[in-house]
């Protein structure tokens, strides 16, 4: 069951992260940090082995890069090395004296 007391303590814990861990909390990332602080709180009552135990056992075979999180994958673009940046200004270059 749950009662408005446990709800406003969440909401204390989850504003209290903002305020001290996060200081800003992108609307595009929110169900990530309502996420964690779920999984805090739902892990309360476990020792400290338990907890790192879940944890590593709910993370094994997960992966999220940085770039997966900034940027959907339709809008990848393959990077281009320094070498072919700097090839093909020498050539653009060499265009433009003939």
């Amino acid at each position: 069951m749950v009662h408005s007391n446990g709800m406003e303590s969440f909401c204390a814990v989850l504003r209290r992260a903002y305020v001290c861990i996060y200081h800003h909390m992108n609307a595009k990332h929110l169900h990530r940090y309502v996420g964690e602080f779920t999984g805090r709180h739902n892990t309360r009552p476990m020792d400290t082995e338990a907890q790192v135990a879940l944890t590593v056992r709910n993370g094994d075979g997960k992966r999220l890069r940085f770039v997966d999180l900034i940027m959907p994958k339709h809008t990848r673009q393959p990077a281009k090395s320094a070498y072919y940046l700097i090839s093909k200004s020498y050539i653009a270059s060499e265009e433009l004296l003939g």
